[in-house]
């Protein structure tokens, strides 16, 4: 009986990570949206580089716990709907908590998280913004997951130079 019960608890876990990466997997291999994926091989590899420079340390410390970095960005409204009514149902799905909604001149951005076992890590944050402001009318959803630290995140999306990474400045676990 314990046995099955293991079984069962990973088939759970396996089920609800293939899910949450799967979501917006979609809309990776559409001609219309750019996609950046960073897996947690590649992170591995880039902590290992930098040398022993107070910087290289900071930004060694920022990757070390980050299992996935989906970045998808688009201009077509019809794709941008789309994206739009995947997060929305993602994030409505009670597993994630509103960090942030910010509405500014026709931009929309909308920061959730998943509640790590810290105050201020979590272990998921995906971001979906809607820049109707600017000429190209870009649509940004992200998706961060592993050990994330909240006060340090936006570092990382600076370094990395992720679109729509300046609307995480400040953020920080309430």
């Amino acid at each position: 009986m314990k046995k099955i019960i293991t079984l069962l608890v990973m088939l759970a876990v396996t089920v609800g990570v293939s899910a949450q990466t799967s979501v917006f997997k979609k809309f990776e291999d559409l001609n219309e949206v750019t996609s950046v994926v960073v897996t947690q091989e590649a992170f591995k590899l880039m902590k290992n580089m930098g040398g022993n420079s107070p910087e290289a340390k900071e930004y060694q410390d920022l990757i070390s716990g980050l299992s996935e970095l989906k970045v998808l960005v688009t201009e077509n409204q019809k794709i941008a709907t789309d994206m739009q009514s995947s997060f929305n149902a993602y994030t409505s799905s009670g597993k994630l908590t509103e960090l942030m909604r910010v509405k500014d001149k026709g931009s929309n951005v909308s920061i959730f998280i998943k509640k790590g076992s810290k105050e201020d890590l979590v272990n998921e944050l995906v971001m979906f913004v809607n820049d109707g402001n600017s000429a190209k009318k870009q649509t940004v959803l992200m998706s961060l997951t592993g050990t994330i630290d909240l006060n340090k995140v936006y570092r990382l999306t600076e370094q990395m130079n992720v679109p729509g990474g300046e609307h995480l400045k400040g953020t920080k676990k309430k």
